[in-house]
């Protein structure tokens, strides 16, 4: 799932070439539009739902695959 999510992150941030499981999206140049448009193809890619809420939440890829745990169980 991690790798998912960092494929995903490469592509609407190409100029980012790594980018590890704690680390702050946003400090690593992650546009708010562009984690929207990662989180619109993780509901899709994962057939479930994130809200807004929980969207504001969200500060790394830890955060959105505990996300994709819970909203899988």
């Amino acid at each position: 799932m991690i790798d998912k999510i960092k494929e995903l992150i490469y592509k609407y941030a190409p100029d980012i070439d790594m980018v590890y499981e704690d680390e702050n999206l946003y400090e690593r140049g992650i546009s708010s539009l562009d984690l929207l448009m990662i989180i619109l193809d993780i509901e899709k890619m994962f057939n479930i739902h994130i809200s807004d809420e929980e969207i504001v939440d969200i500060r790394n890829i830890n955060d959105i695959s505990d996300l994709i745990s819970q909203k899988n169980q």
